[in-house]
Formats: structure tokens, C-alpha cells, sequence
């Protein structure tokens, strides 16, 4: 008969009660063994998956700080931009104070030929150009269909600043200069009236209260009792 692990009780007739106690203390020691195996192996398993546990926690914990270091650069030069630029706005309407919608306006810096930046009236007349670079010498030229165009020249833009304007289109006549009168938003700071160059017709006159065309000689408008300089 062969030996086999299984049959080694077969054996306790045929050998003395010494051989019988060795092979169940190794039976007994292979047992210890495979548990011990077992727990390393369990630990090693816990240990592996708390450890990629960790090393995943640490990389979504290092794209949050990125995310938020990102996010925080991109606030902190949005806010730069609207500190250091400015921004020109306002309304176009005829003469009787109706509102004109679909007016070009298209914006320069000095005498150059390039255009600065374009808009269009929308239907309560207003427009607006943001994101300027700061500068003492813009010119705006407005045209609509039916209308005589104007052109104004100088206009000033501080850093953060906001101007509003008030652009009047006529139709009956042709102006060879008009006048613009603008305030800087929340200041109320007046500066000296720019020339409009070319065909013009109209005026470009102040929000604030009392300001627009009263009378005066031909080319100006008196704003609030004093005369245009």
C-alpha cells in the first residue's frame, strides 16, 4: 500500500505510539503554517489596498489644490483687468429724445485707421465698449441709415474708469462741428468739450442732469448756463 497524507492513521497499527505523536504534530505544525500564510497574506492584501487607497486620496487631493490655485489666478487677473481698463457706454437718440436703435459706432484711438472696437445700439438705444486700454485720445464715430453721421475726437479714458455719453443724431441739417460734454461715471468730473470732425450732425452731451442743447451760437451748446470752451 502507497503512502499518502490521508491514509496516515491507517498506520497506528503498524508503528509505535512515538511515530503516531510525530506525524500529528507535524499535521498539527503544517496547520499553524498555512494559517500564518493566510494572515500575511490577508495583511499584505490590506495593507496594499490602504495604501493605493491613500495614493489616491493624495492625487485628489493635490487636483483640488490645483483646480482651486487655477480658479483663484484666473479671479485674481479678472479682477486686474476690470481694475486697469475701462469701460465707455451710453445712448443714441434723435433730437426729440427718441431712441435709435441699430446705430454703428465704431471706436479709435487716435488717428490710427484701425478700428478699436464696434458696436451696435440695441433696441433702448444703448451700447457699450469694455476692456479698454486707458487713453486720452479715442474717437467714436457713430452712423445710422438716415441720418447724418458724427465723429467726435479726444475722448479720455482713465484706468477703471467708466464714461457715459449721450449721442444725439439729426437729420435736418449738417453740422461742421459739434460738441461733446462727458462725465466720468460716479465723479461727476466735467472736462472741456471734444471737436466731431467731418459731416456731423448732432451733439454728444453729458447724463447728468441739466445738461443739452439750450440755444448759443452756431457750433456749441451751452451746458447747465456756461458756454462750451
Amino acid at each position: 500500500m502507497q503512502y499518502s497524507p490521508n491514509n496516515l492513521i491507517f498506520y497506528v497499527g503498524m508503528v509505535d505510539s512515538g511515530t503516531v505523536e510525530m506525524v500529528r504534530d507535524f499535521g498539527h505544525e503544517r496547520e499553524i503554517q498555512i494559517r500564518r500564510a493566510q494572515k500575511r497574506c490577508l495583511s499584505t492584501t490590506l495593507r496594499k489596498l490602504i495604501q493605493l487607497f491613500l495614493l489616491m486620496w493624495c492625487r485628489r487631493v493635490t487636483q483640488i489644490g490645483a483646480i482651486t490655485a487655477l480658479l483663484s489666478t484666473f479671479v485674481a487677473i479678472q479682477a486686474f483687468g476690470q481694475v486697469g481698463t475701462s469701460t465707455l457706454r451710453g445712448r443714441v437718440s434723435d433730437p426729440r429724445g427718441h431712441i435709435i436703435s441699430g446705430a454703428q459706432l465704431l471706436l479709435y484711438i487716435g488717428n490710427r485707421p484701425e478700428v478699436r472696437s464696434t458696436a451696435v445700439s440695441d433696441h433702448l438705444g444703448q451700447f457699450e465698449f469694455t476692456h479698454l486700454a486707458p487713453a486720452s485720445n479715442y474717437r467714436l464715430q457713430v452712423t445710422h441709415s438716415g441720418y447724418a453721421s458724427i465723429e467726435a475726437a479726444g475722448i479720455p479714458l482713465r484706468a477703471g474708469e467708466t464714461r457715459q455719453l449721450q449721442i444725439t443724431l439729426d437729420t435736418r441739417r449738417a453740422l461742421t462741428n459739434a460738441v461733446t460734454e462727458v462725465t466720468t461715471a460716479g465723479v461727476g468730473q466735467q472736462v472741456r468739450t471734444l471737436p466731431v470732425r467731418g459731416q456731423a450732425s448732432g451733439t454728444l452731451e453729458t447724463l447728468t442732469p441739466g445738461a443739452g442743447a439750450t440755444g448759443g451760437t452756431f457750433g456749441s451748446f451751452p451746458i447747465n448756463g456756461s458756454r462750451a470752451q
